[in-house]
């Protein structure tokens, strides 16, 4: 797995690899993004059609969820669209945790609580 930090005025960015398998990025600001208070954000988790049901996903979460604990993020948040992601993604994100914040017409944002890690 590999792990690229670029660093931009008002954010972090994590950009985390397994080769040729998957993908997510990892948003980190210094400030709250909307009245949500959302400082760390989770998009374009992504895997190979054909590594898919081999834990990728699940690894990579737990590594940008991790990275967020201990740049000191009480939660993360992450969009689910079901124009993008069929239901099966949406149900996966709630049996790890995540949970419903406000929910649009094609989309939810979930949140999950972070344990802090030192």
């Amino acid at each position: 797995m590999m792990v690229q930090k670029q660093v931009w005025h008002r954010r972090t960015r994590y950009l985390i690899v397994t080769q040729n398998a998957a993908t997510v990025q990892l948003e980190l600001y210094k400030e709250p993004q909307d009245p949500d208070g959302v400082t760390a954000f989770i998009c374009c988790l992504w895997v190979n059609e054909e590594e898919r049901k081999h834990g990728h996903a699940g690894r990579l979460l737990d590594r940008a969820e991790e990275i967020a604990a201990r740049e000191g993020h009480k939660r993360v948040h992450l969009e689910w669209c079901s124009l993008d992601s069929p239901q099966w993604v949406l149900e996966w994100y709630l049996r790890r945790g995540y949970e419903e914040q406000e929910f649009g017409h094609n989309s939810s944002l979930l949140v999950k609580e972070l344990n802090q890690i030192k």
